[in-house]
């Protein structure tokens, strides 16, 4: 088994977004307001750059987290498990003696920690 899919939040957010540009879809930051219209007609208007825009869309991906605005205004509930487990992470810089490709787990008391290297600064590469 290969082990886990170790890669930053950020970088595999601009992956992502990456990726859908290059599959064809508009992607645009800096947007701020929006609004999703449904219906016949479905479209997108938001404002970027103080400029305001509107396109009609097929299909509109709400990435935007558990507190999503898209699904705000659509008025989609939202469904989550109640949480049973916490997480949090830390990024240590300059630890030149551990190899980047190992990785490891263990446990301490009650804690389950891991360690996956995430290569020079976080980036992902060594």
């Amino acid at each position: 088994m290969p082990g886990p899919l170790a890669i930053g939040h950020p970088n595999a957010c601009q992956a992502l977004f990456d990726a859908a540009v290059a599959a064809g879809a508009t992607a645009i930051r800096g947007v701020t307001r929006f609004e999703v219209r449904t219906g016949a007609a479905p479209s997108v208007a938001w404002e970027a750059g103080g400029q305001a825009f509107e396109a009609a869309a097929r299909l509109v991906v709400g990435a935007d987290g558990r507190n999503s605005q898209v699904r705000k205004q659509l008025g989609i509930e939202l469904h989550e498990d109640e949480p049973h487990h916490l997480f949090a992470g830390l990024l240590v810089e300059d630890v030149p003696d551990w190899p980047a490709e190992v990785q490891s787990m263990g446990t301490e008391a009650n804690v389950q920690y891991f360690v996956f290297p995430q290569g020079a600064a976080g980036t992902g590469s060594t």
